[in-house]
């Protein structure tokens, strides 16, 4: 028997944590499943072809461009539905061809499932099939801040500080149910339900959630199959940059400039970068380090507020500096901020002399260890027994209709 295959869809996000959000889900499915990765960008693709055998095909890509409002000049936009104009869904010559690529992809595929991530136009197109016919299981993967629940009336500004609402969100409804129209696809009741899916698949604990509460039957999952292991009374600084935006020069300068033992992981950086660090003392690991060996050793994280790095941290009682790059790092971090354990810095914010100093104060601040250990005594007290029965049980269903559409 032929086993049903599974589309799995990223349109934008370079960090790795979107490979791992379509892989955790697609494990969840269980086994007999053949898997195709339709990625807009593969520099992470081994998380998908190694452990599923997904074989990789290059995707239309959503980002950034003249038609954002979000620049360095403006500010970044408020909500998400300006992010999704942002990245291009207010260009009608993009949405029409990125649907119609997608639907073709679907039905290349012969897809009986569709995992997404930050892939509106692929759910779009798979909604646009099954009003006609085709079966087809939708699953929405993703945090809680990037995959926001389809039942909201208008996506709410998530910070109070972030106002900035360059695109009318009601104009890019109509304009997009106009195409939808052409195209032959239902419309959206609200531009939240764009998002909509069979099966929502976030990935997040409640205290990073920005629309905790609102989820309905759908709450979020545990991002950790396993939680790490418990800091110990390690020294030094464990530092983890994952993407370029964070390997500026204004950064590097600054880890190179702090006379703390400092060892990370920071992939991508060239020669000089690497050798520059390293000649300040840094040691630098060519691959992720043991999460027994980061928890042994480290005092502190800096690092540029990831959604898995700052859980990773929090649950293992370590305190944080969190040099945000996005809205979402900035979200999270803030979300931990609160919490007495994380000291945030936006970009436009990057002092050298004073970032240095409160990284510095940070390391040597007992009572932010003491939060930050007493923050992952609660977190880890609500871990479930067992998260990979509790995320196949949220797949079950869809899993088994799958089966049935080979």
């Amino acid at each position: 028997m032929i086993p049903p295959r599974v589309l799995l869809a990223n349109s934008c996000g370079i960090g790795r944590g979107h490979m791992v959000n379509l892989r955790i889900a697609a494990e969840a499915l269980g086994p007999g499943f053949a898997y195709d990765a339709a990625l807009a960008r593969t520099g992470h693709a081994d998380e998908l072809s190694g452990p599923l055998g997904a074989r990789v095909i290059r995707a239309p890509a959503l980002g950034f461009g003249p038609h954002s409002q979000a620049t360095p000049a403006r500010g970044a936009s408020a909500s998400w539905g300006q992010y999704l104009a942002d990245i291009g869904l207010c260009r009608d010559d993009l949405v029409r061809n990125q649907l119609r690529w997608w639907r073709q992809r679907i039905i290349d595929s012969d897809a009986a499932v569709l995992i997404a991530d930050v892939a509106p136009l692929a759910l779009l197109a798979a909604r646009g099939l099954k009003a006609e016919g085709w079966q087809i299981e939708t699953i929405l993967a993703g945090t809680g801040y990037s995959a926001p629940p389809a039942d909201l009336p208008a996506y709410p500004i998530l910070l109070p500080d972030v106002t900035t609402l360059g695109h009318d969100e009601t104009a890019l409804l109509d304009r997009l149910n106009r195409i939808l129209a052409d195209e032959g696809i239902p419309g959206l009741a609200t531009l939240p339900d764009i998002l909509r899916s069979d099966t929502p698949f976030t990935t997040s604990l409640p205290l990073f959630d920005a629309y905790d509460g609102s989820r309905g039957d759908w709450p979020v999952l545990p991002p950790l199959e396993r939680l790490p292991p418990q800091a110990g009374s390690g020294e030094e600084v464990f530092v983890y940059v994952s993407t370029a935006a964070g390997r500026n020069p204004a950064v590097l300068d600054l880890l190179a400039d702090l006379p703390l033992p400092r060892r990370g992981y920071i992939p991508g950086l060239a020669a000089d970068q690497a050798a520059r660090l390293a000649a300040s003392g840094m040691v630098l690991s060519d691959r992720p380090l043991p999460l027994e060996e980061i928890a042994a050793r480290a005092r502190l994280f800096v690092n540029l507020g990831q959604h898995g790095t700052l859980i990773m941290g929090a649950l293992m009682g370590v305190p944080q500096v969190a040099l945000t790059q996005h809205l979402e790092h900035l979200f999270h971090a803030r979300r931990l901020e609160a919490q007495g354990c994380c000291l945030v810095r936006r970009p436009h914010q990057i002092r050298h002399e004073e970032v240095r100093a409160a990284i510095l104060a940070a390391h040597g601040d007992a009572g932010m260890s003491a939060r930050a250990r007493r923050l992952a005594a609660t977190l880890r007290a609500d871990q479930p027994a067992d998260v990979r029965a509790l995320r196949a049980a949220r797949l079950a269903p869809a899993a088994e209709r799958a089966r049935s559409y080979a």
